[in-house]
């Protein structure tokens, strides 16, 4: 996450994000 942080405050104009279920249920977020 700390990636995107500092992508934010470089005034980027925009974040890709992919978010995936893990085999337990959690969610995260992932850029592959």
């Amino acid at each position: 996450m700390e990636a995107y942080r500092i992508a934010l405050l470089s005034n980027v104009d925009c974040v890709e994000i992919d978010v995936s279920r893990t085999s337990d249920g959690a969610l995260v977020a992932l850029h592959d």
